[in-house]
């Protein structure tokens, strides 16, 4: 019976001792991990996109603004509309263009564009302004096809007569873009003026015709400054020039001309005709870049009469 009893109880220890390693291996298992089931593999993380390449850098001539149009017909972006301001260049006007907010008060936007003076890239050809900085738009009403544009007195602000006669003219023909508006009124602070500065007189409504003697021999209404052009780049405009004749030369960003041309206006000498045409050249990248024009040289005298340079981006 003893022996039995012995027999019993090695048993019991044996069962002991296998329940205690299993608890044992349990208890090893790493706190809050779940020992029931294996997650699977996570799954690997996409690749990151490449990053872009940088541009290359710019060369120091290069004028290429960060607002400059689209190459897709330089057409002005969402939301947004295209209108001239109607600058300076070597004291007679000058043909650019602004895209600015869409609203129904068009005139207004684009006087106030006007006013903003020319770009960065647009002094670096010397196209300016009359206009004094600072010169705010206090209203423009339309009445029976005339504006009525009421300015801040600093419009009247220093320069001679042909300063303000000039000033005067961007103001009229940024205006008269628009075929609801054939002439317009100049007020200062919303008072009725006979003279700017006391010569020049704005007692009645004024058109272009009054001040087309502030248009330059040759005006360039495409391309406009910063617009990005590829070959044979179109040109239209109009001219007053000896024998209506309209030399092109287009140059690089390095001052090399890439392509020379010659347009022909519609009239000649004491005349101002329209003139359209292409002009061929040859980049390899895009680039900053200037498009000139002049007329010929019939004096003689070495230099390049009306000449007009107007900024553009070259592209292959």
């Amino acid at each position: 019976m003893a022996r039995v009893r012995l027999l019993l109880a090695i048993a019991l220890s044996l069962v002991a001792v296998v329940l205690a390693g299993c608890g044992g291996e349990e208890a090893s298992a790493p706190a809050g991990e779940d020992t029931a089931a294996v997650d699977p593999a996570p799954e690997p993380a996409p690749e990151p996109e490449p990053a872009p390449e940088p541009a290359p850098p710019e060369a120091e001539s290069a004028t290429v603004p960060d607002e400059a149009p689209t190459d897709e017909g330089n057409t002005p972006g969402k939301g947004k509309m295209r209108v001239q301001v109607w600058l300076a260049h070597d004291g007679e006007l000058f043909l650019a263009s602004r895209d600015v907010a869409r609203e129904p008060r068009v005139a207004r936007a684009a006087l106030r564009a006007l006013l903003e003076g020319p770009k960065p890239f647009e002094e670096t050809a010397e196209i300016g302004t009359a206009i004094p900085d600072g010169t705010v738009v206090r209203n423009v009403t339309l009445k029976n096809g005339i504006a009525t544009v009421s300015l801040s007195q600093r419009f009247v602000f220093g320069g001679d007569e042909a300063s303000l006669r000039l000033r005067l003219a961007q103001v009229v023909y940024t205006a008269t873009q628009f075929p609801t508006i054939q002439k317009v009124r100049i007020e200062l602070d919303g008072e009725e003026v006979d003279a700017l500065g006391g010569v020049v007189k704005v007692n009645r409504a004024l058109g272009r015709k009054a001040l087309q003697s502030e248009l330059p021999p040759i005006l360039v209404e495409e391309p406009q400054p910063s617009w990005r052009v590829t070959s044979p780049v179109r040109l239209r405009g109009s001219a007053d020039v000896f024998e209506a004749n309209v030399n092109v030369r287009v140059l690089d960003e390095q001052g090399q001309v890439i392509g020379v041309g010659h347009l022909t206006a519609t009239c000649g000498t004491g005349c101002r005709g329209d003139f359209e045409g292409e002009i061929g050249f040859d980049v390899d990248e895009e680039q900053a870049g200037v498009i000139e024009l002049a007329a010929d040289d019939a004096g003689d005298t070495g230099t390049r009469p009306g000449l007009v340079r107007v900024p553009v981006v070259l592209q292959p």
